[in-house]
């Protein structure tokens, strides 16, 4: 069976079924419902490492990812494969290797996404949050089509898709103190900072400036590890140490509803905020005012940024989506 035969039992042109394949515009719907109709009925499949070959593309987009157990990256990964999908593309989902394993560099990576990139195994690789660092990205963003999603660089010429994630901050730490008439919020943020955490914090400080609030470094606290276990034993001893916080904000979901029933435990009356809006607040114990993330978003503008970039077209390179403040209490 061969694309000649499926053009003599439609009628038409090798031309017109290769259009057709290609999802061209150019056929009318009739003439590509009658071609797709009998490549149904002939069970006809395009030889794709021929069309591989004669247009020296793969079609496959290398997708890096931390963790795909981690519930915002499979939003964002459902976000990328449905836009890659819709475009004739298709996604390969690739874990580089665990930073803190000694037998392995972030220099293996490199040359893994290279050799996938020069084969043409691949077309281009989108980095999923901090999946690469700074310096890496940019050494391949010099020759190779390569996008970031949900990350954020000190270098901000450089490409971000995702929401302003100071913006953001400004606007939660604001609401808290205008609307929730909080008093000592405290902010948990990391020794280690990613991009975003590093922008959560500026918007952060910079209201809290705008406040004229004094010693504003006893307002944010930043904790020696992400490890679970560490995280949530340090921040037990941070709340029987400060008896006058009432108001704390995490940086995800996940910390914001461990750290809720430390705060049970200790019987004491706290609101709790965080970024995400995942199903994950729906284990919570109370409502938390939360910043909900367009994750799925964040993972189709991502896609499309990348296949513009590949195609040589004009994209934007910073891409800020909406998000919202959620506080379910002010909705009952």
């Amino acid at each position: 069976m061969n694309i000649k035969e499926v053009a003599c039992k439609a009628g038409v042109s090798v031309a017109t079924v290769s259009r057709v394949l290609n999802k061209s515009e150019k056929v009318s719907f009739e003439t590509e419902k009658k071609v797709r109709a009998v490549i149904k009925k002939m069970n006809y499949f395009p030889n794709i490492n021929a069309k591989i070959l004669r247009e020296n593309r793969s079609k496959v987009i290398l997708i890096c990812v931390p963790d795909i157990t981690n519930i915002i990256y499979s939003q964002i990964i459902k976000g990328v494969l449905d836009y890659l999908k819709r475009n004739g593309y298709s996604g390969m989902i690739h874990i580089p290797h665990n930073k803190f394993d000694r037998r392995y560099s972030g220099a293996d990576d490199i040359k893994e996404y290279i050799y996938f990139l020069e084969t043409k195994k691949i077309d281009g690789i989108i980095f999923i949050t901090s999946s690469i660092n700074q310096q890496d990205y940019v050494e391949l963003n010099r020759k190779y089509n390569v996008m970031t999603c949900s990350e954020y660089y000190d270098d901000d010429t450089l490409e971000t898709v995702g929401i302003d994630q100071s913006e953001a901050m400004y606007r939660l730490i604001r609401y808290l103190y205008e609307i929730k008439k909080v008093e000592k919020p405290v902010y948990y943020t990391w020794k280690d900072p990613t991009g975003t955490s590093k922008r959560r914090l500026a918007g952060y400080i910079k209201y809290l400036k705008e406040k004229n609030i004094k010693n504003v470094k006893k307002f944010y606290k930043k904790m020696d590890s992400k490890k679970t276990s560490i995280f949530l034993e340090q921040f037990k001893k941070e709340l029987e140490n400060n008896m006058e916080i009432d108001a704390i904000i995490l940086n995800s979901d996940f910390y914001a509803v461990f750290a809720e029933k430390i705060i049970k435990k200790l019987n004491r009356e706290i609101l709790v905020a965080s970024f995400d809006g995942t199903q994950l607040l729906d284990m919570a114990l109370s409502k938390i005012v939360h910043i909900k993330q367009p994750f799925e978003k964040m993972g189709e503008k991502s896609a499309e940024a990348l296949l513009k970039k590949m195609e040589g077209k004009k994209f934007e390179k910073k891409i800020y989506l909406k998000y919202d403040l959620i506080d379910e209490e002010k909705l009952k």
